[in-house]
């Protein structure tokens, strides 16, 4: 993981400490044995939402690619983030599907 990148997953952390719902977790993941799942899981309310933080331009690699597509085949939506404001979109995604469940 880059400096860049290493950056970003810190600053997301924050946000989601000192500005969504007190229960939300942004949990480092890692999985011995499977290479190539997601940086973050961001758990919310019945959500789990899978996220690969990236330094600005960079590209998933192959793995991740395959994990990714592994996702979309499981009606999982996985989400790519790149800069902070990605991740605020992708938190107030989540913030809306909560609502429209709790409906």
């Amino acid at each position: 993981m880059s400096g860049i990148e290493a950056k970003l997953e810190s600053r997301c952390r924050e946000y989601v400490k000192k500005k969504m719902p007190p229960d939300w977790i942004l949990l480092k993941w890692r999985s011995p044995g499977f290479n190539g799942v997601s940086d973050r899981l961001l758990l919310a309310e019945g959500c789990i939402v899978p996220i690969e933080f990236k330094a600005p331009g960079k590209s998933l690699s192959k793995l991740q690619e395959q994990f990714s597509q592994r996702l979309s085949r499981l009606k999982l939506k996985h989400h790519t983030c790149d800069n902070f404001e990605k991740f605020v979109e992708i938190c107030e995604a989540v913030k809306e599907r909560v609502r429209n469940a709790d409906r």
